[in-house]
């Protein structure tokens, strides 16, 4: 199953070098990718809602690192996340104290992820108190992964090795009492 996942991804890669973008639309030549990138949709929803599914935290990564669109965007949608990211005040979208810093950040389809991630960290702590989201936490599996990965690149920072760690982004974690160093990283 693993290989046949990879045999698509990389005609997705493909398809994207070609076009610019992952959205393979259903008349596209190779049906059987459309209907992949579809499924990858759905067992990505699945997987949010904790239901027994085929995506995995490593496959969810893998299309997101080439710009994977995880819901299909209508018109109206699109416009508005464009104006979005020409509008240099985030404070209508992300309201909170943190928006001074949040607004700092490059506003890409990256950053918007890592921003939405960061709410939802924000929610788990507006409910449990703390930022301490276990590893094995099935509420959402992949924030638990989100939280294990942003303490492994803070690492790479604090020792000056290139990750995807941004003094922005500590501080949007400090600013939240993000707990860098917890028992089961040591």
């Amino acid at each position: 199953a693993n290989q046949g996942w990879r045999t698509w991804y990389e005609e997705l890669k493909a398809f994207k070098l070609k076009t610019g973008h992952c959205r393979v639309p259903r008349a596209h030549s190779k049906r059987g990718l459309a209907k992949w990138v579809t499924a990858q949709r759905n067992q990505y929803r699945l997987m949010m809602e904790n239901k027994p599914s085929l995506m995995t935290v490593g496959r969810a990564e893998a299309l997101d690192d080439i710009g994977f669109e995880w819901a299909v965007l209508n018109k109206t949608w699109k416009k508005q996340y464009d104006d979005l990211n020409k509008s240099e005040n985030l404070t209508d979208v992300f309201p909170s104290e943190q928006s001074v810093v949040v607004k700092n950040m490059k506003r890409n389809s990256a950053n918007l992820r890592w921003i939405a991630r960061y709410e939802e960290l924000k929610e788990f702590r507006a409910r449990t108190g703390h930022c301490r989201v276990p590893r094995t936490y099935t509420g959402n599996k992949v924030l638990a992964e989100w939280v294990r990965t942003q303490r492994k690149y803070y690492k790479l920072f604090m020792d000056n090795v290139p990750s995807l760690m941004t003094p922005e982004r500590v501080q949007a974690l400090d600013d939240i009492d993000f707990e860098w160093m917890v028992r089961e990283d040591t």
